[in-house]
């Protein structure tokens, strides 16, 4: 029994030292190929500035290089245009690129190493910067200038903000009319006013812009200040004043001792309006009314004599009130109130030539009850809604086509006229009468030298 054993144990020991070698070589063969993965960052994620890009490595955020571990990681490797760059300070969660002059694509790729120089992953990007040349093409935009005699205000309609950069503040400066230099800041995207300038003078207003660029419509990392000179020239006040009107009258009607004045719309800058008028007693009375005003009374009113008007303006930014002259009125109050008239049996048409009737009964030509409105306009001016009268679209028959309106003034002219569908010429018009007592007006109308209408047009009550 113990020969065998003996035997097999020989036999075992033989076998084992013949293929130790072979089997170490083989472990030594596979050893030297064993890879090393270094960890590797989660994304790059490019952020545009000037001149340089802000590239995100970590889901997690912007951490200190302190306290990130990833892996065996001891150094970041950037590399761009065929260079590579050993980032300061270790392992980094995020990297700032400068220097990035050129305005084309960056590819930026980022890795990590360990010790021995083991590379992890990369992870890459491409952007392109803003660069110098990009600031250099911003340019402010131009204001539209509201000018005053001591004032200037600067509108941006569509603001300081555009597709090119994000308007948040501008700083300026200008030089005041006592010579004192004025600073200040201002947030507001529309419109910037300056005040208490010289009357009349010429200057400029320096301002510095901040703005962030934009690059395809996205606001980029960095901050940039665009310098600006915007220019003036104000006008006097005297200038001011007559490049404004007094405020229209439209219609003076006075029925007894009251008058009252309807006013056109209300111009730019108009604050108020005084009208002075003489009364029944001989005193004057002088009236206000305010820019929001359309009306007003004047009671004790004398028939017949011209009243005066003048309006009051307050340029932009200013406080006082600068008056334009006193005018006197062409007319005195008239008594031709706006309304509703009906074309009476005393209108006609005739001839203009021999001034004999077209027709031996007005009721032949005219369709009696006929309505009309009368509007004053300005002073002394009324549009009328038909100056046939309804003798064409009525009495004749022809229809709306040969209707049409027209202003008549008190100077014996007829101050506009519609065009369209009436295709025909005109002479003018005459302003025969007012009768208060039958509330009637009468007025002739001339066309083509052929035909006069007369058209007498009593006031509904």
């Amino acid at each position: 029994m113990k020969k065998i054993f003996c035997i097999v144990y020989t036999v075992f020991s033989l076998a084992f030292f013949s293929c130790s070698g072979d089997i170490f070589d083989n472990i030594e063969e596979h050893a030297s190929e064993e890879k090393v993965y270094v960890g590797k960052f989660d994304k790059a994620e490019a952020f545009v500035g000037i001149n340089r890009l802000e590239i995100d490595l970590m889901d997690a955020g912007r951490i200190p290089a302190d306290q990130i571990n990833i892996g065996k990681a001891t150094q970041t490797i950037v590399e761009y245009d065929g260079k590579t760059y050993n980032w300061e300070g270790g392992v980094q969660s995020w990297i700032n690129v400068t220097g990035l002059t050129e305005p084309k694509l960056y590819r930026i790729k980022v890795y990590n190493v360990d010790e021995y120089g083991n590379k992890s992953l990369p992870v890459e990007t491409a952007a392109i910067p803003f660069t110098n040349e990009d600031v250099a093409s911003l340019v402010a935009p131009t204001p539209a200038k509201l000018l005053a005699p001591t004032s200037a205000q600067f509108n941006w309609s569509n603001g300081l903000s555009s597709s090119f950069f994000d308007f948040y503040e501008m700083e300026y400066s200008y030089v005041d009319a006592q010579g004192i230099l004025q600073t200040g800041k201002s947030t507001d995207n529309k419109s910037l006013s300056v005040l208490n300038l010289a009357n009349g003078s010429s200057g400029v207003v320096n301002a510095r812009l901040k703005v962030v660029p934009k690059q395809n419509n996205i606001p980029i990392l960095d901050t940039v200040y665009l310098e600006t000179v915007i220019d003036y020239q104000l006008p006097t006040i005297e200038k001011y004043l007559s490049e404004r009107e007094n405020r229209k009258v439209k219609n003076p009607f006075i029925e007894g001792n009251t008058a009252t004045v309807t006013w056109g719309a209300a111009t730019e800058h108009l604050v108020v309006t005084e009208l002075m008028y003489e009364t029944t007693s001989g005193t004057f009375n002088t009236v206000i009314v305010k820019a929001s005003e359309t009306t007003v009374e004047c009671s004790g009113a004398k028939p017949d004599v011209p009243y005066k008007t003048r309006s009051g303006f307050v340029p932009p930014g200013a406080v006082d009130t600068l008056y334009k002259d006193w005018v006197t009125s062409r007319y005195p109050f008239f008594s031709i109130p706006d309304g509703t008239y009906l074309v009476s049996s005393n209108s006609y048409r005739y001839f203009e030539s021999s001034g004999e009737p077209t027709a031996a009964r007005p009721q032949n030509e005219y369709v009696i009850g006929t309505t009309v409105t009368v509007e004053g306009t300005e002073e002394g001016a009324y549009k009328i809604s038909d100056l046939f009268g309804g003798y064409y679209e009525y009495g004749r028959g022809y229809g709306s086509a040969y209707r049409c309106w027209g202003i008549v003034s008190f100077d014996d002219a007829l101050l506009d006229f519609i065009l369209d569908p009436w295709p025909y010429g005109w002479n003018t018009a005459d302003v025969i009468s007012w009768d208060l007592a039958t509330k009637t007006f009468t007025v002739d109308i001339y066309w083509d030298g052929t035909y006069v209408f007369r058209l007498a047009l009593v006031k509904q009550d």
